[in-house]
């Protein structure tokens, strides 16, 4: 299962990172940034057993409920509804000078 997913966010972000953003039409825009939104989700519901700290501050800013942090939410059937409000970003690790 995890590889599968694995797969899926490695291709998006390859595709994702190859077409520059400002070259985009704005629905095109906000079509790739709600996937984006959607991939990090993902991302740490999967991270959580090996980084729980960190999994927890990703689904904290993504205004993500505590009962939906479990595997079986890695499913689309359960991805972000539209108008669903993110927290504002805090660094995710402590910058090392």
């Amino acid at each position: 299962m995890f590889f599968k997913y694995k797969i899926v966010l490695i291709i998006f972000i390859t595709i994702f990172s190859a077409c520059s953003v400002n070259n985009l039409q704005h629905k095109n825009k906000l079509n790739n940034l709600s996937i984006l939104i959607e991939s990090f989700r993902v991302i740490g519901i999967i991270l959580k057993p090996y980084i729980p700290d960190a999994s927890e501050k990703i689904l904290g800013f993504l205004n993500i409920k505590d009962e939906s942090r479990d595997f079986k939410f890695i499913d689309f059937k359960y991805k972000l509804k539209k108008g669903h409000c993110i927290n504002d970003p805090e660094p995710l690790f402590p910058r090392y000078e």
